[in-house]
């Protein structure tokens, strides 16, 4: 049974605090995007658990309103321009947010998750709407939440 919660942009936070809880201190942690859900949680589990948030950016003016929000003392921005050259730096835990019409973030996959111990990817479901369902066949997807749509996983890097 599936269970519509009336908002997609809420549906990771259940697998993204699960591996928020799994992230040693010391940390850091990625995201691309930022929202009012993911980026206020990892903020404050890095805040308190002395991690380093850092967030990859496009939108300028979502960030300045998202900025506002989270601990400065330990998030940290990043301007990413091009999609098609960003490169990750390693991390404990990457979260991927639901990139709607940014399909060029999800082309940097493969070299995330040989950056990351794991990867956490919202919307799941639409990524294999859109690639014939078989996108994730190369990846070790340890954990899939489809209690909720949209659908999130769980990737296992290789760090």
């Amino acid at each position: 049974m599936k269970i519509s919660t009336g908002d997609p942009y809420s549906t990771h936070i259940q697998i993204l605090t699960k591996y928020l809880l799994k992230t040693p201190n010391n940390s850091t942690v990625i995201e691309t995007g930022c929202g009012l859900y993911s980026s206020l949680i990892i903020s404050e589990f890095a805040y308190k658990n002395n991690l380093k948030h850092i967030v990859y950016y496009q939108n300028l003016e979502w960030k300045k309103y998202i900025e506002k929000f989270v601990y400065k003392e330990c998030t940290q921005f990043i301007c990413v321009k091009d999609w098609n050259v960003f490169s990750p730096i390693k991390s404990f835990l990457f979260f991927h947010d639901s990139e709607e019409l940014i399909v060029n973030r999800f082309k940097r996959i493969n070299e995330i998750v040989k950056n990351t111990k794991y990867l956490i990817l919202h919307d799941s479901n639409t990524y294999k709407v859109r690639h014939n369902n078989n996108i994730f066949d190369s990846f070790d997807v340890i954990e899939e939440y489809k209690l909720r749509e949209p659908h999130s996983i769980a990737i296992k890097g290789y760090l």
